[in-house]
């Protein structure tokens, strides 16, 4: 990324967010100095995607919707703003058009770089967690890079005596998530869920917020509303669903001639 990005982030965001607005980063040394990364954080503010990349020690290409680049006339700049910015067009329409959209990501973490995606897909309608789409998990188990998750709460602005202020807000750096035991497994859609639901499980327990089993854009559509968006009220993600067998456990049982732990055999197999 080049003077623009840091002049912005370095030379006015630091000094808006630590100073004006008093916005602090917990566990920001956790990112480790290189090597690529994955921040997977939950979404509730306009103001996430630029607090992250500024009080982070490194470089973040953010994530944001595709249809933020594809402005026209006066609004172009807005696509220039973000490309200078270091962020990248992602598509949230799902299937193929998801997956191609990951491949700048991708690449971005091959080169050793860090990249930014809230898995929720849109911000919160309400303050809780929502179900996560599966562009951190995809990533993560195709590149091997670790996951680290970001727990976000109270980041929108608020007016403190006539003063805007991010003082309450709160951005908590987690432990990484390491996938790469099940990199094999890629293109495995089951493992893209349990990994997924591993992530948001991880934002839950930093913020401690209600767990929802709906994509928030649904929501925010207005498909679901009222006490039917109640019935979708979890403890946690994933439901408890057990980790599948990682790459070793499945050479391991393909050379015993035996199914891995959780896989029942096939009929013709069994005693």
């Amino acid at each position: 990324m080049g003077w623009w990005y840091t002049f912005m982030t370095r030379g006015i965001g630091v000094p808006l967010f630590r100073g004006v607005l008093r916005t602090t980063v917990i566990g920001a040394e956790t990112v480790p100095p290189a090597g690529p990364a994955i921040i997977a954080f939950n979404h509730f503010g306009g103001v996430d995607i630029l607090v992250i990349p500024a009080l982070l020690p490194r470089p973040v290409a953010i994530a944001a919707k595709a249809e933020l680049f594809e402005a026209r006339g006066v609004k172009r700049l807005l696509s220039w703003w973000l490309r200078s910015m270091g962020q990248v067009p992602m598509d949230r329409q799902g299937g193929g058009a998801a997956l191609a959209g990951l491949t700048p990501m991708a690449r971005i973490l091959q080169a050793g770089g860090v990249v930014g995606i809230a898995p929720e897909g849109t911000r919160s309608p309400d303050g809780r967690i929502y179900r996560g789409h599966t562009g951190v998990a995809r990533l993560a188990l195709a590149t091997g890079a670790p996951v680290y998750p970001i727990g976000t709460r109270n980041t929108r602005i608020r007016r403190r005596l006539f003063w805007p202020t991010l003082r309450d807000a709160s951005f908590v750096v987690g432990p990484p998530l390491d996938f790469s035991p099940w990199r094999g497994q890629a293109d495995d859609p089951a493992v893209w869920r349990w990994a997924t639901d591993a992530v948001m499980t991880a934002l839950q327990a930093i913020n401690g917020l209600p767990y929802l089993d709906v994509y928030a854009t649904r929501v925010k559509k207005g498909e679901i509303t009222g006490a039917a968006l109640e019935a979708y009220v979890r403890p946690h993600p994933g439901g408890g669903t057990a980790p599948p067998p990682t790459d070793a456990e499945l050479a391991a049982a393909r050379a015993a001639d035996v199914p891995p732990t959780g896989v029942e055999a096939p009929p013709e197999a069994r005693p």
